[in-house]
């Protein structure tokens, strides 16, 4: 009876996988609108005091850095639609996985000066949708991993969002953004597991610290339009999902991937950046990151990128592409 049992419920979970891809793959995300202006530049470029170079300044001639996207398509939801952890309910799967953390993504940005933000004003779109839903794990310690494909482009008109696909050739960035959701018991025991000391990947050509503050998180989540309680409220960080703290947002570690690899980059242009969350940060904790020049290749335009704990270990860890006239490979 065991034998055959174990066939039939993997049919079973395969068949809610199936159904649970399905749904969210399905659902129909509103365009979000934008007028690329240098104000959310700057107070970002606040944040990152200390951090950024102070000889980028940001005016209207200036191109978006970066990075700093992340301040701009906030989704305009009221407080009262959001779920019970902050978060927005558009990329949830539901109950039991209800615990969100930001497993990784990628950015491209586009080759062609042409298709690049500046900060003059421009209508420009975000064009959502969920690209995949995956399940890692058995029974309870099941983790829902949701990938949210972002594409941002200029549009002369509302009208003409339709056309910012990857496919197309009108896009300035497409993100992917990789969410990872958990059910409270699942939520838990990874916030209490001990953090592996991951070793870097090598010596860094360009490395900068950091730290945050209670300040940080709460000015960076004012920029971002991010309401997720585990980077506000101590209290709910520790008391309901189990963080010896509050977390150092996933996206802040990107930006400032992107900022430290723009300047070791030398005035080429960062055309892509893949990477991974490994463990968590928390708040006050002083981070380095740091970037090498991948040296396997000649004249290679691959980078290195990582984010190092306070214990040394590696938290982020990513891979990143410059754009060569001479070599685009």
């Amino acid at each position: 009876m065991l034998i055959k049992l174990k066939p039939l419920l993997s049919r079973i979970q395969t068949r809610q996988i199936s159904n649970l891809r399905e749904k969210l793959t399905a659902r129909e995300l509103p365009i979000l609108y934008d007028d690329i202006y240098p104000t959310p530049s700057r107070l970002l470029s606040a944040v990152l005091t200390g951090f950024l170079d102070s000889s980028q300044g940001v005016t209207h001639q200036d191109a978006l850095h970066p990075g700093f996207h992340l301040v701009h398509f906030p989704a305009p939801l009221e407080p009262s639609y959001l779920l019970p952890d902050g978060t927005d309910p558009s990329f949830s799967p539901g109950a039991p996985w209800t615990n969100r953390m930001w497993a990784g993504g990628r950015l491209q940005f586009a080759a062609a000066q042409n298709r690049t933000f500046y900060l003059q004003g421009h209508r420009a779109a975000c064009v959502e949708k969920i690209q995949d839903v995956s399940v890692k794990g058995q029974g309870n310690n099941e983790k829902v991993f949701v990938s949210v494909e972002r594409v941002m482009g200029d549009v002369e008109n509302e009208h003409d969002a339709s056309r910012l696909t990857s496919n197309g050739g009108s896009w300035n960035i497409i993100e992917t953004r990789n969410l990872v959701f958990m059910s409270d018991s699942v939520a838990k025991a990874v916030a209490s597991r001990e953090r592996k000391i991951l070793q870097p990947p090598g010596t860094p050509d360009l490395q900068r610290k950091f730290s945050s503050s209670d300040n940080t998180l709460f000015q960076f989540s004012a920029l971002t339009y991010n309401a997720h309680k585990i980077h506000l409220d101590p209290s709910y960080a520790v008391n309901v999902e189990g963080h010896p703290g509050m977390l150092f947002h996933g996206p802040l570690s990107l930006t400032l991937m992107c900022v430290l690899l723009q300047e070791a980059g030398r005035g080429k242009r960062l055309i892509e950046l893949e990477y991974r969350n490994l463990c968590p940060i928390y708040v006050g904790e002083e981070i380095t990151v740091c970037c090498k020049q991948n040296n396997k290749t000649p004249k290679s335009d691959r980078w290195e990128v990582w984010v190092q704990n306070a214990a040394g270990g590696v938290a982020v860890l990513g891979r990143a592409k410059f754009f060569l006239q001479d070599n685009q490979n």
